[in-house]
Formats: structure tokens, sequence, C-alpha cells
């Protein structure tokens, strides 16, 4: 199920880092979908680590 929820994210933040591309806001790098599945896990690992109290030891 949250992979379903992560798939929805990343879709979004696909069509959200294209649009910006296509106006010029944003550079051309790597494809739109690997950077906003990069950009969407890392969010979600900084969160369940900050909630469930991790620390960095």
């Amino acid at each position: 199920m949250w992979s379903q929820v992560m798939e929805q994210f990343v879709a979004e933040v696909t069509s959200a880092i294209e649009a910006e591309r296509r106006r010029g806001a944003a550079p051309e790098g790597i494809p739109a979908r690997d950077l906003a599945t990069s950009l969407n896990w890392m969010v979600e690992r900084a969160l369940f680590s900050t909630f469930s109290g991790q620390t960095g030891r």
C-alpha cells in the first residue's frame, strides 16, 4: 500500500519537474522520473528517521 502512495507522489513530482523544465525554471539533467523517485524516497526516509526517534549514531 505504501508503495502505491509513494508512486502517486513520484508521478506528481515528475510532472512538476517536467513542467518547470519546459518553462526554463529547472535545468535539464537526469530523467525527471529518476529525480522525482530519488527526492521522494529521501524525504520519506528523513521523515521516518525523525518521527521514529532515530539518531545519526
